[in-house]
């Protein structure tokens, strides 16, 4: 079983391409993944529609207030639940297709680790051979 412990989004997309199979993430970039914590109530298609918006949307001024709600009047005409400005940056910051990937295909555990934060992903294949492995 492949395991990595990264701090920076570059290493966030690494582990992800060559499908590690735990990855530990710690430092700021923990404290990002966590302020996504809000998309996994969200259904396949509005997160979809979401990186989509997200794409498509120019941020050559950063992250506004204005962007925030255009993108949520589209994800509320979707059925969806509005996000916040902090997720917003935290996707964008990330990266919204690695985000995207993430919540796909990745079980996230998202637990405290002294001031901050510690995530681990568990690839979604893996965890289920574990499973199903427990089982027997």
């Amino acid at each position: 079983m492949k395991e990595i412990t990264i701090n920076k989004k570059e290493d966030l997309e690494m582990a992800m391409k060559e499908k590690y199979d735990v990855i530990y993430v710690v430092g700021e970039l923990a404290e990002k993944i966590k302020n996504t914590e809000q998309l996994k109530k969200m259904s396949g298609p509005v997160l979809g529609l979401l990186i989509g918006l997200v794409l498509a949307t120019p941020m050559t001024f950063g992250v506004s207030s204005i962007t925030l709600i255009g993108i949520n009047a589209a994800i509320g005409a979707a059925g969806g639940t509005a996000i916040s400005l902090t997720t917003l940056s935290a996707v964008v910051t990330i990266g919204a297709s690695r985000v995207f990937d993430m919540y796909k295909n990745y079980n996230i555990d998202i637990s405290r680790s002294g001031n901050g934060y510690k995530v681990t992903l568990f690839l979604r294949e893996t965890f289920e051979k574990l499973k199903d492995k427990a089982k027997e």
